[in-house]
């Protein structure tokens, strides 16, 4: 319920934002509200591992709309009290911003972000869409503020 709401405000704001701006002559067939069904990253650097997110533990939405998304994605069960500083601690990612898309790839600008190593960055993905469903695949490379490489695998499902 807090994810939806949450998902639902930020959208708000963007929806507003894009209508005072005027329609993005680069939003595409991506266009549309997306449910997280899972995510994999497999990491080769800083050391190598696999991470999954997937239902029932976690959820997420990924909205575009006129030029703008959102992305929101939270671990069901939290808790309450929090002692570290990383924020994969804090089970809760959330950014939006502009995007641009092209035949297989989707350029996203954050310009808001729980984190703020994430406000003002720009993230390069490949997509395939199949039927109902989104696939995005970010390929990382080590850099000043994340230092990972491997790949961030994203699928989701349409909302109707």
């Amino acid at each position: 319920m807090r994810l939806r709401l949450c998902c639902v405000l930020l959208s708000a704001v963007l929806v507003a934002r894009a209508q005072t701006l005027g329609n993005n002559p680069h939003a595409t067939g991506v266009e549309g509200t997306y449910e997280l069904v899972s995510q994999e990253t497999r990491l080769t650097k800083p050391q190598k591992s696999v991470i999954m997110r997937k239902s029932p533990d976690w959820s997420g939405l990924l909205q575009f709309h006129d030029g703008y998304y959102a992305w929101v994605l939270m671990k069901k069960t939290r808790p309450t009290y929090f002692e570290s500083n990383q924020p994969e601690d804090l089970g809760f990612e959330a950014t939006a911003g502009t995007y641009e898309a092209g035949d297989h790839s989707i350029l996203l600008k954050s310009e808001y972000a729980l984190h703020p190593f994430e406000v003002e960055i720009s993230i390069t993905m490949t997509y395939a869409i199949q039927g109902d469903m989104l696939t995005i695949i970010r390929t990382m490379t080590p850099g000043v503020e994340d230092i990972r490489e491997g790949t961030i695998k994203t699928v989701l499902r349409r909302l109707r």
